[in-house]
């Protein structure tokens, strides 16, 4: 395993939370978060190709995010590419933004046939998803943009 160590941050100074997973350089989700209430999101985690919704929420949807994330992943955080990769290559990253601009988070780079990142961000992303899909589905059937 291949690890690139990024800076600590506190979490309570995070202001943005992106996640981005793509599978042979092909975006299936992308969504960013903002302490603000702005949301974007592309895709629904499942193919490729999906719309993109841009807008802001009223819903605490950056905070419940914020919250579900374990105070000790910022003392792990950087880059780790899996060893032995089998089928096609997948990345998942997790962005966490500062409102000074400082970045810090996790890219983990992995076959999709061979062991994949940690569970308990798997679910992390599972959780995103779910969190804002109410929102994105009424943006996208709305034709928002």
């Amino acid at each position: 395993m291949i690890v690139y160590v990024y800076p600590m941050i506190s979490k309570q100074s995070i202001h943005r939370i992106l996640i981005k997973w793509s599978v042979e350089e092909e975006v299936i989700i992308s969504m960013m978060l903002s302490k603000g209430g702005s949301l974007n999101r592309i895709g629904n985690g499942e193919k490729s190709g999906g719309k993109m919704a841009m807008g802001r929420t009223e819903e605490p949807l950056f905070e419940s995010l914020l919250e579900a994330m374990p105070e000790d992943w910022l003392k792990n955080t950087g880059r780790y590419t899996l060893p032995d990769p089998k089928g096609k290559m997948a990345q998942l990253t997790l962005v966490l933004e500062t409102e000074d601009e400082q970045e810090t988070g996790f890219e983990f780079t992995y076959g999709i046939q061979s062991g994949g990142p940690p569970e308990d961000f798997v679910e992390y992303v599972e959780y995103a998803i779910e969190l804002t899909d109410e929102w994105y589905e009424n943006m996208t059937r709305k034709g928002k943009k």
